[in-house]
């Protein structure tokens, strides 16, 4: 199964290694086939854009990948439940899994 990692870290004192780390590990023990990782180093949200959450949901449009793996629910968006809901449900067929 082809999947990708989207993680996100919210200031600049922070990295998403932690994140790729242990979401890698998690998709080779499942012998998933990671296609890319997407990084978010900023607070995407202050800045006012996400471009490499946009370059996912393109991705998922085209059907490039059928897994979308991230560290918490709250790495897609800090706007709450109905905002992370509709963002899955934009990026249906795929399936999102949470570390």
């Amino acid at each position: 199964m082809k999947a990708v990692i989207y993680a996100r870290c919210s200031t600049e004192q922070q990295d998403t290694d932690n994140q790729v780390i242990a979401l890698e590990a998690w998709a080779n023990q499942r012998g998933y086939e990671l296609m890319t990782v997407y990084r978010e180093n900023e607070s995407a949200w202050k800045s006012g854009h996400q471009a490499q959450l946009a370059k996912l949901i393109l991705g998922a449009r085209r059907r490039k990948f059928e897994v979308v793996l991230v560290w918490a629910l709250d790495r897609l968006s800090r706007e709450g439940a109905a905002a992370i809901l509709n963002l899955i449900n934009t990026l249906k067929p795929v399936r999102v899994f949470s570390y």
